[in-house]
């Protein structure tokens, strides 16, 4: 189960809107995020647990002046900039959004095409 995105939760919480993530729903910029605090932070545990297994990369898009893009192809790479300070939580939380709106696209679709296919199942004279 994935932790709720404000800190010290546990888990998401339906009853709280600012715990949980929704198809259309922009809360990772309000996600409890300390910089270079990996212990109970949401946002990487959310990258460990679906964006690195989903995409096997992390892609941080930042102006040079910020470091550049940067690539992590390890969860155990991540968490050495992030410690560091390489890696800010300014420049994370932007690319966890984008990766994680790429998933809910994917998902979205999917969703569509099998709504899609009951309407069609359910009025077979339409078709």
């Amino acid at each position: 189960m994935l932790p709720g995105l404000q800190q010290g939760q546990q888990k998401m919480s339906k009853s709280d809107p600012l715990s949980s993530i929704y198809m259309e729903d922009d809360e990772v910029k309000k996600a409890y995020c300390p910089p270079r605090i990996v212990e109970g932070n949401p946002c990487l545990e959310y990258v460990m647990y679906l964006i690195l297994p989903w995409f096997t990369e992390f892609i941080v898009e930042r102006n040079a002046e910020n470091g550049g893009h940067k690539t992590f192809t390890s969860f155990e790479e991540l968490i050495a900039a992030y410690e560091s300070g390489e890696l800010h939580s300014d420049d994370l939380k932007p690319a966890f959004s984008k990766a994680l709106n790429k998933i809910l696209e994917v998902t979205s679709f999917h969703l569509y095409l099998i709504d899609s296919s009951w309407v069609l199942m359910a009025q077979p004279d339409q078709c």
